[in-house]
């Protein structure tokens, strides 16, 4: 698994591609070795010129926006030719990569979801390209979703604002993982046009894993293999020790739902949804739903995720610090703060259980089999001390669960 030092992490999970900390992505930007604003905002003026050549240069304002750890953000308004009205974009560049093929596949991927989730509000792309123009960067215009981040409004709404948006987000987590998928599991890519589960690295066949077994049993014998290829030792008794884990971790595990896979959004948090108040109910709305950047499709059970920060109080002393919502997947039998929160986690789960029955007990049986670490660990194998602590975890769960099953 890829690790990141605490700053990279506090900084990409601090900041929505929309924006919402100013002294983090100023910060980011010098930390990085980017251009500053000040010059760089010149060019991008120079590149909205170019894609919109019928509009006079005073028609176009170029406003800085807080950006996260892999996203340059720059904020555009172009004044209407027909009204007075302005029209509002956003301008995504890649910070670390140059290659046009990076920006092509997030823009036909979103555009993807967008086409087989209409109801999901997904930024719309309008256009994308290479490094040939004034930045010099390869870059995704996108239209600029309207809304405020939910994580900064959530804990100033009153109770029925928070029982109405439980339900809300209940049918939003249905949504998304109703949208229809390509065979295999793995993260989603571009192959001829067409939108398929990527080959992961090291993979030596097309994926075509159906269930969460089959994936980690493929993954886990490859990364033995190749381990022991490279005479990397210790590794490879890693792996062979985590394949053997996976299997009692698995061993008896069946919900309503085995087989079945779905989207994950692998950043569902707070922080990435948008939300605006309707003027007739006064009830926040979902407005957007951002940072899809490697999004998958994965069985079920890894896909699914208790939203715990819908019911944390800003009173609650275990949440004083980040007030619960840059966690994104809750212990689902974690005591709620006082009744009101209950009220709220009770309105999730009875529209949760509507639409996708028995979703509260999968991501509970889940968790109690370590079953997305183990995940994790398959896909993006073993890379830093964090990791090898998290796979002595989970050899060490699997060993004690044999001696449960095996007096």
């Amino acid at each position: 698994m890829a690790s990141r030092s605490s700053s990279e992490q506090f900084d990409n999970e601090a900041v929505s591609d929309y924006g919402s900390n100013s002294e983090i992505s100023q910060t980011s930007t010098s930390l990085y070795s980017q251009e500053p604003f000040e010059t760089y905002q010149e060019k991008a003026k120079l590149l909205i010129e170019s894609l919109f050549p019928s509009h006079l240069p005073s028609d176009i304002t170029i406003t800085w926006a807080a950006g996260g750890s892999y996203h340059r953000i720059v904020a555009v308004s172009l004044k209407s030719l027909t009204s007075t009205t302005e029209e509002r974009f956003i301008l995504r560049i890649p910070r670390f990569s140059d290659k046009t093929d990076v920006v092509t596949e997030e823009a036909l991927i979103l555009k993807h979801l967008r086409a087989q989730a209409p109801s999901i509000p997904i930024p719309e792309v309008l256009c994308y390209a290479g490094s040939e123009n004034p930045l010099r960067q390869p870059y995704i215009l996108m239209q600029r979703l309207e809304g405020e981040s939910l994580h900064q409004v959530h804990q100033s709404m009153d109770q029925s604002q928070r029982l109405s948006m439980a339900r809300t987000i209940a049918r939003l987590i249905a949504q998304i993982h109703s949208i229809p998928v390509p065979s295999g599991l793995g993260p989603l890519c571009i192959k001829n046009d067409s939108v398929v589960v990527e080959t992961l690295e090291g993979s030596s066949i097309d994926n075509s894993d159906k269930t969460l077994h089959d994936f980690l049993t493929r993954r886990f014998t490859e990364r033995t293999e190749q381990a022991g290829e490279k005479y990397d030792y210790i590794r490879e008794d890693y792996f062979r020790n985590l394949r053997s884990a996976s299997e009692s971790l698995l061993r008896g595990f069946t919900t309503p739902i085995s087989g079945t896979n779905v989207v994950r959004h692998c950043d569902f948090a707070a922080r990435n949804i948008l939300v605006r108040q309707s003027e007739v109910t006064r009830d926040w709305e979902v407005s957007g739903v951002l940072d899809w950047d490697g999004c998958e499709v994965a069985p079920a059970e890894i896909a699914y995720l208790c939203p715990g920060w819908l019911w944390v109080s800003a009173d609650d002393p275990k949440h004083k610090d980040t007030d619960g919502t840059y966690e994104m997947d809750w212990d689902p039998d974690e005591p709620v703060f006082n009744e009101e929160c209950g009220a709220v986690k009770a309105a999730f789960v009875d529209e949760i259980e509507q639409l996708l029955p028995g979703f509260m007990d999968v991501v509970r049986r889940t968790r109690e089999r370590s079953l997305k670490k183990l995940w994790e660990l398959a896909t993006h194998g073993i890379s830093s001390d964090v990791d090898v602590a998290l796979a002595d975890k989970l050899i060490e769960e699997a060993a004690t669960l044999n001696k449960e099953v095996i007096p």
